[in-house]
């Protein structure tokens, strides 16, 4: 993946670039290496972010949210997740929305 990286900085395809730095941290999580998947995340979110691909941002979102809240930007963590949700909804995905909303409202239950 790490060569595929270079190639798509190379070719300026910020697109590949988001969706392979995402593949990276999807590996890492894999690996329960949470301190390197994290940065990738965080670079893939903001690369869909500006490039405003909605399908993008729904599913990096949805492992940087989970990623923020297990260690400990429970508020930042849960935004990032409501826009998951949103997004979703958006795209006519409601199962996943749900799935998602379920997320948030365990987070959110007084125990946690």
């Amino acid at each position: 993946h790490q060569d595929r990286l270079t190639v798509f900085e190379v070719l300026g395809d910020v697109d590949g670039k988001a969706h392979t730095l995402w593949s990276i941290a999807q590996i890492e999580m894999q690996k329960k290496d949470y301190p390197n998947a994290f940065p990738h995340l965080q670079e893939s979110y903001a690369i869909l972010l500006k490039l405003g691909r909605l399908d993008g941002i729904i599913y990096v979102g949805l492992d940087l949210g989970q990623l923020l809240c297990a260690g400990g930007a429970k508020e930042e963590g849960m935004a990032i997740l409501s826009r998951s949700r949103d997004g979703f909804r958006k795209l006519g995905q409601e199962a996943q929305a749900r799935q998602v909303q379920a997320l948030l409202d365990s987070l959110s239950s007084p125990d946690r």
